[in-house]
């Protein structure tokens, strides 16, 4: 017997049949049991395939999904950049005038290495202090 997936298939067992190829063979009749069997296993496989189809084409859900996994990655950056914050702000407040000399020799050396992101804050820093004093 070959192996298949067709159900109707898959239910039946090749015998060998003694009579004409289009008369019935009683050797190939199928159990209910069997058959119920099948139907079984076929609803199932059914009941899958449209869940994935529905899953697919539920657009709604597909963007909910990736706005919250946006949302928790924006949180998880969020928090980190907290916790830097507070712990500059907790390095800051026992500063002596020496310790805020080495952290602008730090300051200064990380601009040396990556002049954009420095030229850049100090771009923002200066648009916000001309705003500022505008203001006034």
């Amino acid at each position: 017997m070959t192996k298949t997936n067709d159900p109707d298939e898959r239910l039946t067992e090749a015998a060998p049949s003694k009579s004409a190829p289009g008369a019935p063979d009683p050797s190939r009749e199928k159990d209910p049991e069997r058959i119920r069997e099948g139907i079984e296993q076929t609803r199932e496989e059914l009941g899958e395939t449209v869940d994935a189809l529905a899953a697919k084409t539920d657009i709604k859900a597909q963007a909910k999904r990736r706005a919250d996994e946006s949302k928790q990655a924006l949180r998880k950056q969020q928090q980190r950049a907290q916790e830097k914050a507070s712990a500059v702000r907790e390095r800051m407040s026992n500063a002596t005038p020496e310790d805020a000399k080495e952290i602008a020799g730090q300051a200064a050396a990380a601009a040396e290495r990556r002049p954009l992101p420095a030229i850049g804050g100090a771009l923002i820093v200066g648009v916000f202090l001309g705003w500022a004093l505008r203001r006034r």
